[in-house]
């Protein structure tokens, strides 16, 4: 890779590089998927969502917000903002599909039923799957976009 190419890509990796380094990347990007492999395998999430889309989502947005945002509560604020609303989003949609904005509406509409439900029964009766999975999916994003 003498060439042009080469050349690019070097200083393509030196401008991205992260301060801690590539290795320290690396190692968290392998940490943060053993962890969405782990919820994966227990099946709990794999019915209604993808464990390693909020984990990659949120890795992308943490490099982000590392480099943008200066104020880490600022970036908390926004990463949790954004996460609930994307959690909220993907578990109301339910890998059903998007046609078109008032089958988005409908299907949220649903699951704001079932948040209402679910806080009426007041722990008396199991959790809905698709609330679960919606907690699940904020809890890779969050520790992803932290992380």
């Amino acid at each position: 890779m003498d060439g042009w190419l080469g050349r690019m890509l070097a200083r393509l990796l030196r401008r991205l590089r992260p301060r801690e380094g590539w290795g320290v990347l690396l190692s968290l990007v392998a940490a943060l998927l053993a962890l969405a492999a782990a919820v994966d395998a227990t099946g709990w999430l794999t019915r209604y969502l993808d464990p390693y889309t909020p984990v990659l989502l949120g890795m992308l947005v943490g490099l982000f917000f590392a480099r943008k945002l200066r104020r880490e509560i600022v970036a908390f604020l926004l990463a949790a903002l954004l996460g609930a609303g994307l959690a909220v989003v993907a578990a109301a949609l339910d890998f059903q599909g998007l046609r078109d904005l008032e089958s988005l509406r409908l299907q949220l509409a649903a699951f704001w039923r079932i948040i209402v439900d679910s806080a009426a029964a007041g722990g008396s009766a199991p959790i809905h799957p698709r609330l679960l999975s919606a907690v699940f999916f904020f809890t890779l994003w969050l520790s992803a976009v932290w992380a």
